[in-house]
């Protein structure tokens, strides 16, 4: 007998990868993240860059989100700064799972 119910898997898996640092971000982590319209939408990590400020000399690097179910247009850039202060979130804490996929 299998468990077939797939989305406290998802949540503790979410969780237990859940990034503190630039090093620990991973292409594919599915999160929780505030869109520019202040609502809640799962998604994934699709991109991670690297960029050096002029002012510092330290690098900062910034992750791009790709919501599920839109388009690219919509995906929204954050920095590990956002994870730390709760703009990106870990896998459904904040947006409800659909139904259906």
């Amino acid at each position: 007998m299998y468990d077939t119910e797939t989305l406290p898997i998802a949540q503790a898996v979410s969780r237990s990868i859940w990034p503190k640092r630039d090093e620990e971000l991973k292409l594919g982590l599915r999160v929780d993240a505030i869109d520019h319209k202040k609502q809640w939408y799962p998604g994934s990590v699709i991109e991670i860059t690297e960029s050096a400020d002029e002012n510092c000399e330290e690098s900062s690097t910034k992750v791009r989100i790709h919501f599920d179910n839109t388009s690219s247009k919509y995906d929204e850039t954050y920095t590990i700064e956002d994870f730390n202060s709760g703009q990106v979130r870990p896998l459904y804490s904040h947006a409800t799972p659909r139904t259906k996929p």
